[in-house]
């Protein structure tokens, strides 16, 4: 079912748009696709834990391992999202070249994306398929299939790989809505909204800092590393001097510790 929205985007862009539109579509979900599969190794990572704590009925410590989930895909998610926004035309230029400066703005309409599939591996693969819920995710993956075809058929042809990026963001969100919509409902699980907003404000220096970086830096590789380096900073004085008992920090503190041993 995903996949015939995901492809069918594709091969109709190159039915009814130039090459170049289709390259530049797919130069735009480079990176989303790369960063994506960290987030689905974690949540593969999570499924069987998850599935044990459910089997001994401990649901109290099930609420437990997806709000650490929801900590851990929020707090490195949101970061890559703003950085890859900012700086698209510098991943762009480096990724696929000089000439898919078409491919910028699809990218910045596709990153968003990342966040909410990384976010929807949580309640799919960690609440939905443990519980037996695989009508659900088929239901959740059929209105994707749907709104994708609907979308591709009215968008693409007049805007080609903005379209097309449009099409991949708004079937995401329709699939990925319904079935979180279906969990909360039937109080599957407990969505930490307290947590979800706190590190949206988190992630607002990370925009400011890559705005200034962008405005006050030349040359690409520069603003790159610089704004890489300072978002790097403010994520360890934040997990490290706001919130030092986080899940991320003692992740963070445990990565350090091999490294010195």
């Amino acid at each position: 079912m995903v996949s015939m929205y995901t492809y069918f985007t594709s091969v109709y862009l190159g039915f009814v748009a130039s090459d170049d539109q289709v390259g530049y579509f797919y130069a735009s979900k480079k990176l989303m696709y790369l960063v994506l599969g960290f987030f689905s190794a974690f949540a593969a990572v999570m499924f069987p834990r998850i599935s044990n704590l459910l089997a001994d009925e401990q649901k109290e410590e099930i609420d437990k391992k997806i709000s650490q989930s929801f900590d851990v895909v929020l707090s490195t998610s949101l970061p890559i999202v703003v950085f890859c926004e900012v700086f698209a035309g510098d991943i762009i230029r480096i990724l696929s070249g000089p000439d898919f400066t078409g491919a910028v703005l699809p990218m910045r309409i596709i990153m968003p994306v990342l966040f909410f599939s990384a976010m929807a591996q949580i309640w799919v693969m960690q609440v939905l398929f443990p519980m037996r819920k695989d009508g659900i995710i088929l239901l959740s993956s059929f209105l994707g299939a749907i709104s994708g075809i609907v979308l591709s058929i009215c968008l693409i042809r007049p805007l080609g790989a903005i379209g097309a990026a449009c099409v991949f963001l708004i079937s995401e969100l329709a699939g990925n809505l319904y079935s979180f919509v279906y969990a909360v409902r039937r109080h599957l699980f407990t969505f930490p909204i307290r947590l979800v907003i706190n590190r949206l404000l988190v992630a607002i220096p990370y925009l400011v800092i890559c705005m200034l970086v962008l405005s006050l830096c030349n040359g690409m590789w520069i603003r790159l590393v610089v704004a890489a380096i300072a978002s790097g900073i403010w994520f360890l004085v934040y997990y490290f001097g706001v919130e030092p008992h986080s899940l991320i920090a003692m992740q963070v503190k445990r990565v350090l510790s091999r490294f010195r041993s």
